[in-house]
């Protein structure tokens, strides 16, 4: 490593770590502020408490991760890395953040149920059976977003940089996979890590899609839930079309980033669709049992 590869690293090091620390600030103080003034109470007093110190562990997780990347490589060409599964976990970690973040500001700022709700025995059905269905779809998102993590931490997208066969030979799947372990290296291999991320992307495409399609057309569900339902897949689409490109591309730094973006905002659109079909006395669910 040359002494200004060492310089870019150290700044933008430095960056993540300061712009972490200025967030929790811009967390911490105005929710004590708010607390001491009684704004903040109860229920959502507990969420905030735990979100703090969610974004704490954060920074001790990012420690965690960046130490495993210190160790004295086993020869002198091997390249420092950081663990997989340590930078999984501190991705994971960030993501479970944002998402409890913006399902609170969801509620927040949308108190009662959406708009548009249609009252009757059908639309109770179609809004029990949608949120039966959203939970487990954006269970799939988040599965394929951590599998990409692992693609990243193993530079596994450096590999087999065609679509959509992986390798020169043409297949679906590649020899490597076997020979890397299968299932087994799921976190420590190079083909298996590709693999999975694309069949979990694939599998994700096609759930969201068969969602929609299957619930586009039922009738009265909410203006807010049909618009969630119809984003989902579109945003899906982008986010493989988004992957497949950054594929080809022998991932450039700037795909990688928008692809990861891409991946939040697709669970993003899950924690909406699901926000639109929540329960209780202000929720979707709660004004159909009312309408009833």
């Amino acid at each position: 490593m040359s002494l200004d590869d060492f310089k870019f690293i150290y700044w933008m090091e430095w960056a993540h770590r300061m712009w972490g620390r200025s967030l929790g600030l811009a967390f911490v103080v105005p929710a004590v502020a708010f607390s001491a003034r009684g704004w903040v109470r109860g229920g959502l007093a507990r969420r905030l408490a735990l979100l703090g110190t969610a974004g704490a562990c954060q920074g001790l997780v990012g420690w965690w991760m960046v130490r495993s990347g210190l160790d004295e490589p086993e020869t002198p060409w091997d390249i420092p890395r950081v663990s997989p599964v340590r930078l999984a976990a501190h991705l994971t970690s960030a993501f479970g953040i944002y998402l409890g973040l913006l399902y609170t500001t969801l509620q927040l700022a949308i108190p009662g149920p959406p708009p548009g709700l249609v009252g009757g025995p059908a639309a109770g059905a179609a809004v029990t059976a949608l949120r039966r269905a959203a939970h487990p779809v954006a269970a799939l998102i988040a599965l394929t977003a951590l599998s990409g993590a692992f693609v990243a931490g193993l530079d596994a997208g450096h590999a087999f940089n065609t679509w959509p066969e992986m390798g020169r030979e043409g297949r679906l799947m590649p020899a490597e996979y076997w020979e890397e372990g299968g299932l087994r290296g799921a976190t420590s291999s190079t083909a298996p890590a590709q693999f999975h991320h694309r069949t979990l992307a694939y599998t994700t495409l096609a759930a969201t899609t068969g969602v929609w399609l299957a619930f586009r057309r039922t009738p009265g569900l909410p203006v807010a839930c049909r618009r969630a339902l119809a984003a989902l897949p579109a945003l899906a689409v982008g986010q493989a079309t988004l992957g497949v490109l950054t594929l080809l591309s022998h991932v450039p730094p700037t795909l990688g980033t928008l692809h990861q973006v891409g991946a939040l905002t697709l669970l993003s659109g899950a924690v909406g669709l699901i926000f639109t079909l929540r329960r209780g006395p202000t929720g979707v669910v709660g004004a159909v049992k009312r309408a009833l």
